[in-house]
């Protein structure tokens, strides 16, 4: 073997190691979905257990409760299907249109804008938090998925990586 091959080797086992090690966590929730608490608290083995039917009833149940701790279950997979779905859309367009500014036309201020988005990349998000809060609050539209989705229309990062791309 030659030095090549051995270094293609070596890259592979750590890739291999790195992987499995990623995977573990969901292998764990898979298996200890099986078992009872009393299992799951007397440590982790491979071994899956004989409580698989009875916790997805009580999963189901707690699913189904209208007070609760569970209330929100399905709505929130649902907020977070809209959300997600919507911000990823809406930032994919908008986004890829001021790049396409950038990118094909030459127009006066074009680089101290695009300094100013290297700027604003470089702010916090954290930094504007309380003002944005009270922004809303201000508007009413706490209870809205409005304060979620219109931030994330724009983000200088995705115009800074559809004008680099």
């Amino acid at each position: 073997m030659d030095k090549r091959n051995i270094i293609k080797w070596l890259i592979y086992a750590a890739l291999t190691l790195l992987a499995t090690a990623c995977l573990l966590p969901f292998a764990m929730m898979i298996i200890n979905s099986t078992r009872s608490n009393t299992e799951i608290v007397r440590g982790f083995t491979l071994i899956p257990g004989k409580s698989l039917i009875e916790n997805y009833k009580n999963m189901m149940y707690h699913m189904d409760v209208s007070d609760g701790i569970f209330k929100g279950i399905w709505l929130g997979y649902k907020n977070s299907f809209i959300i997600a779905s919507s911000v990823t859309i809406l930032s994919a367009y908008f986004s890829a249109l001021t790049a396409y500014g950038f990118y094909a036309y030459e127009f006066k201020g074009k680089k101290l804008l695009f300094i100013i988005i290297l700027i604003m990349m470089m702010i916090p998000s954290q930094l504007s938090l309380l003002g944005f809060f009270e922004l809303n609050k201000a508007l009413k539209t706490l209870d809205s998925y409005i304060p979620l989705i219109v931030p994330s229309i724009a983000t200088p990062f995705t115009v800074f990586l559809c004008v680099n791309i």
